[in-house]
């Protein structure tokens, strides 16, 4: 029994830096670095705290670490790595967190408590090296992956489109599939309004083993991350659509309603 209680014991790490401590059974939280929790995710530690509801706010945080169903492969990409294809937010957690919940788009990680890994053995940035996922998540081939590290940085990308990091030395480059000739809007798009002034990333159009796709380059690293606009946003938005299920935002943090 106390191995299962401290086996569902999680950090939440910024690089090497405990943010805070979740008991999933339970829901109780210990929050060492106020400051430090991401905007979107609200977790109560007073004596009155909605444990539940701090259940269900971090696998709703860890399951959004993690690619939709919905996105062209994301079945063959878990079959491909033996993962479940997981439909509730306590699935899609459980796929995360095997994951560690790395993700390119900041430097926010979970582990385990009794997990002695660090953050510079551990990052994508540093220790995803191969491109063998790619023609998984771009074009649906079957491949059998058994290293969890191939599969991490592409997971953690979200969207409908087939899609994939695709890396060249020490940088990385988002190639998108091409469906309903969305490689030319995303290209044109992205020229007219660096034409307006409008500072948005750079695409551009390559051939990829004779299909096209949209080309742009990882604009953060082991420092920069970005926050979603909606996780910005004071007051109230819809998430986990057709669930019926919003948001507040408390403290620039969510709590689901």
């Amino acid at each position: 029994d106390d191995f299962m209680k401290h086996d569902s014991i999680y950090d939440l790490m910024l690089h090497n830096t405990k943010v805070l401590t979740i008991e999933r059974t339970t829901g109780q939280v210990t929050i060492f670095k106020e400051s430090l929790v991401p905007k979107d995710l609200y977790l109560e530690t007073d004596y009155d705290a909605d444990l539940f509801n701090n259940r269900e706010v971090f696998n709703w945080w860890c399951a959004n670490r993690i690619l939709s169903l919905d996105r062209k492969y994301a079945k063959e990409l878990l079959n491909s790595c033996g993962l479940k294809q997981a439909t509730t937010d306590r699935d899609r957690a459980d796929i995360a967190l095997q994951c560690k919940c790395l993700s390119l788009r900041d430097f926010f990680w979970v582990k385990q408590d009794n997990d002695d890994s660090k953050w510079e053995k551990v990052n994508l940035f540093d220790n995803s090296l191969s491109n063998e996922v790619v023609d998984i998540a771009l074009k649906g081939k079957a491949l059998s992956v058994t290293n969890q590290e191939l599969i991490q940085s592409d997971i953690s990308t979200d969207g409908l489109f087939p899609k994939a990091w695709y890396r060249e030395g020490k940088d990385f480059y988002l190639y998108k599939g091409d469906l309903n000739d969305s490689v030319k809007k995303e290209v044109q798009a992205s020229k007219i309004l660096k034409s307006l002034g409008i500072p948005v990333l750079d695409y551009d159009s390559v051939l990829y083993k004779g299909e096209k796709v949209s080309v742009s380059k990882c604009f953060t690293n082991k420092n920069l991350g970005y926050v979603t606009a909606e996780n910005m946003i004071v007051g109230f938005a819809p998430i986990l659509e057709g669930e019926g299920q919003y948001v507040e935002f408390v403290n620039n943090r969510i709590k689901l309603l």
